[in-house]
């Protein structure tokens, strides 16, 4: 048989049509992976929502609106400023007392200079009083060893 003109024509018509064909098949072959890797990545999706929707529906019974807490916070916080209000006027009062204080030790030093200096004769050593009790040094505790059963605390 002999080959026509027409017969190439047709056979390169035919195998673009196959190629056309293949190559449009592949591409809805991966379309539709795509598509169903989509599909699974939204199921999962959906499943996390699902999951996350009724963790926050059991919590809704354990929260509370944040205008209600922040009532509740300023309901405290009132009944603590109302406790507060009074102490800077007693600070002053105490203030006040401690100045006194002041005042009387001042008026109590001169009488314990002139004690000291009249107590002097019994020691004597002007100026200085003999302890009655011997002290001790090797611990806050001690018993001294020339009086055995006298515990006596260490002077700084």
């Amino acid at each position: 048989m002999a080959r026509g003109p027409g017969d190439d024509t047709g056979a390169s018509f035919a195998r673009f049509l196959w190629i056309f064909t293949a190559l449009g098949l592949i591409v809805v072959i991966v379309v539709i992976g795509f598509l169903i890797g989509i599909v699974r990545a939204l199921e999962s999706i959906d499943n996390g929502l699902y999951t996350a929707s009724n963790s926050v529906a059991g919590a809704t019974g354990n929260v509370q609106s944040l205008p209600d807490y922040i009532r509740s916070i300023n309901g405290s916080l009132g009944g603590i400023d109302a406790s507060l209000k009074p102490v800077p006027g007693q600070v002053a009062d105490i203030a006040g007392s401690l100045r006194s204080i002041g005042g009387s030790a001042r008026g109590i030093d001169p009488s314990l200079t002139s004690a000291s200096e009249s107590l002097g004769g019994v020691s004597g050593v002007p100026g200085r009083a003999q302890p009655l009790i011997p002290k001790c040094a090797a611990s806050h505790y001690e018993v001294c060893r020339d009086r055995p059963r006298i515990f006596t605390p260490l002077t700084r």
